[in-house]
């Protein structure tokens, strides 16, 4: 019989792995090198900077989206449809949409354009957001299951995503049927808003992120306002266009009478095209 080697383990072999391509040290750098390390860091902090721009444009086009599309029958519906009006049913709606999308901060900005287009009210918008938060759960719980082929790793790893469940779950339990029943949220938000709400010159308009977003959307969609205004009022012809495609007119005589006719298009990329609003 052969004498059995006895392997010694070499306690080497449990250190991490010497990256050949490590990162020199600043003081170890050439010129070049440098010069390429900043120039570097400066593209990424402006690809950051033009990742931040295009969400939030994005934001402000999704609500100029939602008023194009339901600016004339979508504000009723949301406001005497029985569905949304119970809070079971939209925190289901909410828990269902970020489950499809896989990202609460997807489904919330939805609602939050949708309300800030008035197409939603705030109070139906609360069960929904609170629903969104619970549907953002699956996603850890879906991630948790990936570690399955190891019983012990997914033990440690489910238990780490039900906490989280637990947590939107016992969060929803309690805050929405004091909601239901008193409407706290949403009298605790609109006294927080109200407390902030400075003091404001009535000729001034502020504007803060549209200033920045307007050069890009603007030529991408325009609504025209006054037409929202008369469809709210309800003074609006049933063919009126939410579009604002005309940015000046001229006066026409026709026996005597001036009428305005349409001159010049607004220089954005819609403004020739044709289609119906809802399209």
């Amino acid at each position: 019989m052969g004498a059995k080697s006895n392997k010694v383990v070499d306690s080497n072999n449990f250190a991490q792995p010497q990256n050949s391509n490590e990162q020199q040290k600043w003081k170890d750098m050439t010129r070049n090198d440098r010069i390429t390390f900043i120039m570097i860091l400066i593209l990424r902090m402006m690809g950051l900077l033009a990742l931040l721009y295009l969400f939030v444009c994005s934001l402000d086009l999704m609500s100029s989206a939602f008023r194009l599309i339901g600016g004339k029958i979508t504000g009723k519906v949301f406001a005497e449809g029985e569905i949304l009006s119970n809070p079971v049913a939209g925190l289901m709606i909410g828990l269902l949409a970020t489950v499809l999308v896989q990202s609460s901060s997807t489904s919330t900005s939805i609602v939050v354009s949708m309300v800030s287009s008035s197409i939603l009210p705030v109070k139906q918008a609360i069960p929904i957001i609170m629903g969104a938060n619970i549907g953002t759960s699956v996603t850890n719980t879906l991630v948790a299951l990936t570690q399955s082929g190891k019983c012990e790793e997914f033990s440690l790893a489910f238990a780490g995503a039900t906490v989280h469940d637990m947590f939107n779950w016992l969060s929803v339990l309690v805050l929405l049927p004091i909601e239901i029943a008193s409407n706290m949220l949403y009298h605790l938000t609109n006294s927080i808003t109200k407390s902030i709400n400075l003091k404001r010159n009535p000729n001034s308009n502020p504007e803060f992120l549209t200033v920045i977003t307007k050069p890009l959307t603007e030529r991408i969609v325009r609504l025209d306002k006054k037409a929202i205004e008369s469809i709210a009022l309800g003074n609006a012809s049933a063919d009126i266009s939410l579009l604002k495609r005309y940015c000046s007119y001229k006066n026409e005589s026709d026996n005597g009478t001036f009428n305005k006719v349409p001159d010049q298009y607004c220089p954005f990329l819609f403004a020739k095209v044709n289609w119906a609003d809802w399209l």
